[in-house]
C-alpha cells in the first residue's frame, strides 16, 4: 500500500466519520446528561474514523491479494 493510497483511505475515513448519522449521534451525546460530553463525542467520532479506516484498508488489501491469486492462476 502506497503512502498516497493510505492517505486517501484516511481522508475518506475522516469524511465518513462526519456523516449525518454520526453527527446525530454526536449531537445526542452532547445534549445528553453526561459528565464529559465533549470527550465522549470525540471518542465516538474517533471510533467511527478508525472503523472506516480499518475496513477500507482491509478491503483494499483483501482485493489486492485476490487479484494476485487470480492473476497467478491465469498465467
Amino acid at each position: 500500500m502506497t503512502p498516497a493510497l493510505a492517505g486517501t483511505i484516511a481522508g475518506l475515513a475522516a469524511l465518513d466519520s462526519l456523516n449525518p448519522a454520526t453527527l446525530v449521534a454526536v449531537t445526542l451525546i452532547l445534549l445528553g446528561s453526561r459528565r464529559h460530553p465533549a470527550a465522549e463525542a470525540l471518542a465516538f467520532v474517533t471510533g467511527a474514523f478508525l472503523t472506516v479506516l480499518v475496513a477500507g484498508a482491509a478491503l483494499y488489501l483483501g482485493a489486492e491479494v485476490a487479484a494476485d491469486r487470480v492473476t497467478g492462476a491465469l498465467t
